[in-house]
């Protein structure tokens, strides 16, 4: 499957299982995929309170008319918000919300272009007939990127694999040189050079890539609200969206969720410039949508926030689209996709040799 809507999924079971990720469940527990339990894991039951709804398979139907790249329709543009948290009445639904700060980003609103570019992405393991084992080594996403702009950057390339013994393995293809090297380190807290350093590359859809730097810890499932079925937001012109501290909350659809909450410290022996970070997993797709990061002071430093979306052709609930905030610097990074003539398009998987260096060169044009 040539795409990212199934790898926020495989790369939390990677977080939240550990050194046990493929270790089978007991058929008792298994059974209850089928019952109390949704595909993924999630409660299909809703709360007492009714304002989560019990799960009844989702959105599974292709809107009339609608093909794969195209922007995909809103289901809700009809509906009207039923209640606005704002500072004033924060307090009251101080249970539901994840903890941060709100500080300015950017006092003047400027946006300026850090990177326009085509994605390509593959998750073998989703491909037919995929399983663990049959991941060539062990590699269970592969990324290409090509740069188209701004001007000075167009051409360039940049592809990596990522394994499940948390290596990287990466090469780039830069403008004037005409040759693929192996690129230096793209994950963890590298500055993202893709969005002008704003955020680390580990931030790339709010948490994605090797693991092994922290400890993790569960702390636990709550009800908390996160964005959610936000296909207004991706289906909006980039002007729209980019507010001048936030994404534009007219755009932006929230949900009460159930949310799993976890905690990562720096391990032992390891090092990293955020020594703490709590990020949150949707329950009914373990997709990380929150990712909160503390520098060494202790002071809240990036928050990063994913926008999940109806893809039905899929099925399913992909999220491609975030942004993160840094809270000291006051700026902020953000990746829309409403101008693009063809959005996240699902086609059928690439040959084995499509992200090789050597595939990499003849992609070369500059």
């Amino acid at each position: 499957m040539n795409r990212i809507h199934a790898m926020g999924a495989l790369l939390s079971a990677l977080l939240m299982a550990g050194d046990n990720a493929w270790t089978a469940v007991p058929d008792q527990e298994a059974a209850k995929l089928k019952s109390e339990l949704t595909p993924l894991g999630g409660e299909r039951a809703g709360n007492k309170e009714g304002t989560i709804p019990a799960w009844d398979g989702g959105y599974s139907k292709v809107p009339p008319g609608y093909k794969s790249g195209q922007p995909r329709p809103d289901p809700f543009a009809g509906e009207s918000p039923a209640f606005s948290i704002t500072a004033a009445n924060m307090a009251e639904y101080a249970s539901k919300l994840v903890p941060f700060n709100t500080y300015t980003i950017d006092p003047n609103g400027t946006a300026t272009l850090a990177s326009s570019a085509l994605n390509e992405f593959t998750l073998p393991y989703y491909i037919k007939g995929g399983t663990p084992e049959s991941l060539k080594d062990g590699v269970y996403f592969e990324v290409l990127q090509a740069v188209t702009g701004p001007p000075f950057r167009a051409g360039e390339l940049l592809m990596f694999h990522d394994q499940l013994d948390n290596a990287r393995p990466a090469w780039q293809y830069l403008v004037g040189q005409r040759r693929v090297r192996r690129a230096p380190t793209i994950c963890c807290d590298t500055p993202n050079f893709v969005n002008s350093g704003v955020d680390f590359f580990d931030q790339a859809f709010v948490f994605m890539g090797p693991i092994d730097r922290y400890d993790w810890k569960i702390l636990g499932k709550k009800e908390l609200y996160i964005p959610y079925n936000t296909n207004r937001y991706v289906m909006a012109h980039d002007k729209d969206v980019i507010g001048p501290h936030f994404a534009n909350p007219d755009y932006v659809r929230w949900e009460l969720h159930r949310i799993w909450e976890v905690e990562g410290t720096v391990r032992t022996g390891q090092r990293d410039v955020r020594p703490r970070r709590k990020i949150y997993f949707d329950e009914d797709t373990y997709i990380a949508v929150i990712d909160n990061a503390w520098d060494g002071n202790g002071t809240l430093w990036h928050t990063s926030i994913g926008f999940p979306f109806i893809e039905f052709e899929v099925p399913a609930i992909g999220m491609e689209v975030f942004l993160t905030m840094d809270l000291i610097k006051g700026t902020y990074t953000s990746t829309p996709i409403g101008d693009q003539t063809v959005q996240i398009k699902v086609e059928e998987p690439w040959p084995d040799n499509y992200y090789t260096p050597e595939a990499l060169a003849r992609k070369g044009v500059r």
